[in-house]
């Protein structure tokens, strides 16, 4: 009877197994994130296996915090839809011959807004993981100042990391500022510092990412989300409409219009738009199993499609598409209601919102390498109000 009792005590409690992982899956993605934006030779090393990295993080995080068990004893049909919508996208690429590792950006994009309310992340969690973003967004700044020397991506790219992983931090900064007042300055810094890292490099895709998230949230009123259709009308802009964008930003240049844009290196059309266009062609022959990966591209040197929406589209074809919009605006219209209990919340909200909108002009929503960056914000959007403790409000 003793060494019974004796065994029941010693057996690890569940909750804190379960954040032991939580811990391990975070720290090993966050060390993978900081070595691919500040060490080259390991983005260069790494960059092909990173979606297969990502997903099997993610299998970590389901069956640690979910499991297959339990989705079958409550008859949870959520995780089964994603994986017929993976199914779905494996049969069509295998019809149209495309290579294989491309179903991972389904897979990995719907766990997690499928983990995003299954996924519990402790405060500490929550609070170290951005101050680590924070520390990181530092280092990145240095680094953009001594770009030629440091930086092999292009400037669009480093800067984009750099506020991207400045968006992730605010949820630390945000907590400090309000329990200590002189700590504001930090947010301050870092604004300031994102918005001349933009100008500085002439980053289109990372300053409407910053200009997005500024807002969503300093100017956009936080009680206007319970207003009926503006979440939905918002949802729309930022998935259909950019669909939209690029067939008005196509038409557009057929026209011969062209001019450079004030305070970026670029003219309005430099490129995408011959991509956009060779996509379509390629897209209208097959609508419905999608084009898939491993095209050499007459407009491009590499296979990029620069649009995370029609790069799901294209690529992966209009049933998967609808499925995986669908699904997201179903996870992020439970997400919304968050806002309303968490200044945290908010904010990771509020720069989910804007990764949405500098995808116009590139993939970094469905980009393996922010995959932490996303699945953070998402957990966080769920969770912090949980953390609190206080009247709702931080």
């Amino acid at each position: 009877m003793g060494s019974k009792s004796k065994r029941v005590a010693e057996f690890p409690d569940r909750e804190k197994v379960k954040r032991i992982v939580n811990w391990f899956v975070l720290l090993t993605l966050f060390c993978g994130y900081a070595l691919t934006f500040t060490v080259p030779k390991f983005f260069g090393a790494t960059d092909r296996y990173v979606s297969l990295f990502v997903f099997a993080m993610l299998v970590i995080l389901y069956f640690n915090n979910v499991g297959l068990i339990h989705s079958c004893r409550t008859k949870e049909k959520e995780i089964f839809f994603v994986a017929a919508v993976v199914l779905l996208n494996i049969i069509h690429f295998i019809i149209i011959g495309s290579n294989k590792g491309a179903i991972l950006v389904v897979g990995n994009l719907m766990m997690m807004f499928y983990l995003s309310t299954k996924v519990r992340l402790t405060k500490w969690q929550i609070y170290i993981i951005s101050m680590l973003y924070f520390i990181l967004y530092c280092v990145l700044l240095v680094y953009n100042m001594l770009y030629d020397e440091l930086v092999t991506f292009n400037p669009n790219t480093a800067a984009t990391a750099a506020i991207y992983t400045f968006l992730v931090s605010l949820i630390t900064l945000q907590k400090l500022a309000q329990k200590y007042d002189g700590l504001g300055v930090l947010i301050v810094f870092g604004m300031v510092a994102g918005f001349r890292l933009v100008f500085w490099h002439r980053a289109r895709g990372a300053a409407i990412m910053l200009f997005a998230f500024f807002f969503f949230y300093y100017i956009w009123p936080k009680e206007w989300w319970r207003k009926k259709f503006v979440f939905p009308a918002w949802f729309f802009l930022a998935t259909i409409g950019s669909l939209l964008f690029v067939a008005a930003y196509v038409l557009l240049g057929t026209t011969g219009i062209n001019f450079q844009i004030p305070f970026f290196y670029k003219p309005l059309f430099s490129g995408r738009n011959r991509i956009w266009m060779e996509i379509f062609q390629l897209f209208k022959e097959k609508p419905f199993t999608g084009i898939g990966t491993g095209i050499e591209l007459d407009a491009f040197w590499e296979f990029n499609i620069h649009n995370a929406m029609y790069d799901l589209v294209a690529v992966y074809g209009i049933p998967v598409f609808l499925a995986i919009v669908g699904f997201m605006y179903w996870r992020m219209k439970r997400l919304k209601e968050c806002i309303f209990k968490s200044r945290l919340s908010r904010c990771a909200f509020c720069a989910l919102l804007a990764v949405f909108f500098e995808s116009y002009f590139d993939i970094d929503l469905i980009w393996a390498d922010y995959g932490l960056n996303l699945m953070f914000l998402l957990f966080v959007i769920y969770w912090a109000e949980e953390e609190e403790g206080t009247n709702g409000e931080v």
